[in-house]
């Protein structure tokens, strides 16, 4: 399912604001529990473990204190009641040992049941932890499917235009035969000075397309009369499609002094534009200190070589309008000149 068909039941201003503001989405902070280590249990003495000992450990020693004794030695005397000794410590440490061994299947069950009671409550706590995982994943999924796209983005800047366009015909009062022969001329361009003039909160995205895109944008309508040139300018809001500002012109062929489209590299410090060495201007500039002015593309150093296939429409019309206007102002010149 396309981007345009999911954010059908999201408004345009909501679609927007996903479109500049989309999150870098992070995994949950959530650390994974630790697996609980398996508790250490007593390993049982074999009886023939307990006979070994008895043998070497109480048996042994009194057996040789007994021979000993019958040396009638005092050196051998002596050393008879060491290993007396050593047997009855001995003797008590195989007591000591039994008797652990007794309890060792009780502890050994307690140990068992605290570690299930435990390891239980990791398993749900881990299965929980999955589970909102899995929906935060679904969730970003479903944001991302309606952020609107970038051919979204453009509909939506053509009807704005086509919108504006027909605004400007009537504020300018243009004649029916004017619009006929499609002297008509619409620019969209970048709106960053005008925005930040109005102290407005500007965003800007560079789409997959490579297209540099703002929250704010400019509309320049071009028309061109048979002995003047008028424009009408305006700031629009991307969210809403609605001019925020504009604003009229109309001077003379004979007052243009400087027509041009030029290319000029973007100041690094300028952070909007990361990821863009170049823009395009469109310029108008009369003696009477009136001016038309707009960035209408920015290019990478890697689009330059194939800027002639990748035109985006706003060069197409940047072109035809100067072709236009150089019509206009050679007509303007030839009657003149008769």
């Amino acid at each position: 399912m396309s981007n345009n068909s999911q954010i059908d039941s999201v408004s345009r201003e909501l679609a927007v604001d996903m479109y500049f503001t989309t999150p870098s989405f992070e995994p949950l902070t959530d650390e994974t529990p630790i697996e609980p280590e398996k508790p250490k249990l007593k390993d049982p003495i074999s009886i023939a473990s307990y006979c070994l000992m008895i043998c070497f450990l109480v048996v042994l020693p009194f057996l040789l204190a007994t021979i000993l004794f019958s040396a009638s030695n005092l050196f051998a005397s002596i050393f008879a009641w060491l290993l007396i000794l050593v047997g009855i410590f001995f003797t008590l440490i195989v007591v000591v040992l039994y008797a652990g061994q007794k309890q060792a299947p009780k502890e050994n069950k307690k140990k068992q049941e605290a570690y299930q009671s435990i390891f239980a409550e990791w398993k749900n706590r881990y299965a929980e932890l999955e589970r909102r995982r899995s929906d935060y994943e679904l969730e970003c999924k479903d944001f991302i499917r309606q952020i609107p796209s970038d051919s979204r983005m453009n509909q939506w800047v053509n009807e704005d235009v086509n919108r504006i366009q027909s605004e400007a015909i009537r504020e300018l009062d243009i004649e029916h035969d004017e619009i006929e022969n499609k002297r008509i001329r619409p620019l969209v361009g970048n709106a960053r000075n005008e925005a930040r003039a109005l102290d407005l909160p500007i965003k800007f995205k560079r789409g997959q397309d490579g297209i540099l895109r703002g929250s704010y944008y400019k509309i320049v309508i071009i028309c061109l009369t048979d002995y003047n040139v008028a424009s009408y300018e305006c700031l629009v809001n991307m969210r809403t499609g609605i001019p925020v500002s504009t604003n009229t012109k109309e001077f003379p062929y004979a007052e243009i002094t400087n027509l041009e489209t030029r290319e000029a590299y973007i100041n690094h410090d300028i952070k909007e534009y990361e990821g863009f060495r170049v823009k395009k201007t469109f310029s108008i500039a009369t003696s009477g200190s009136n001016s038309i002015e707009v960035d209408y593309s920015f290019i990478t150093d890697g689009s330059r070589s194939d800027s002639s296939t990748n035109a985006s429409k706003n060069e197409l019309e940047a072109t035809d309008t100067i072709r236009a206007i150089r019509h206009m102002l050679r007509e303007y010149k030839r009657k003149f000149e008769e």
